[in-house]
């Protein structure tokens, strides 16, 4: 999961679902940061700024933490769901650190189940010129 984040207006700006069927840009409040999918399904996602790469940030989120974390079990009678304990968000924090040594996610580089990336940063966010963005 990828959201792109506005550093002069402090919008957030998810690309939209229906990548295939259109190409359109999503756009901040102050319209200085736009994204899109250039391809959602294998997460490249494409971000433009009117005032270049410094005003703006993508956080990217591993999804197998974001699925376990939205995990709903269904409720049975007389059991009351219990939260997760630390120790079950500590095994799925290192299950998702345990990604290849190319994800940004592996303990080899930030081990973490969530980051902040600037355009150029990793492989998956490409930086296109506001003005063809814009058009």
């Amino acid at each position: 999961m990828k959201i792109t984040y506005c550093l002069n207006c402090g919008d957030f700006v998810t690309p939209l679902r229906a990548w295939r069927a259109t190409r359109e840009w999503r756009w901040c409040f102050c319209r200085e940061v736009g994204t899109r999918w250039r391809d959602g399904e294998r997460g490249l996602l494409e971000v433009t700024s009117k005032s270049g790469a410094d005003w703006l940030r993508v956080i990217g989120m591993n999804n197998t933490f974001i699925n376990f974390a939205l995990e709903q079990p269904p409720l049975k009678e007389g059991v009351s769901p219990e939260p997760y304990g630390p120790e079950q968000w500590r095994a799925v924090h290192d299950l998702t650190c345990k990604a290849a040594d190319g994800y940004l996610f592996s303990t080899r580089k930030r081990s973490c189940w969530a980051l902040i990336v600037r355009p150029g940063e990793s492989g998956d966010v490409f930086e296109i010129d506001y003005a063809e963005a814009s058009q």
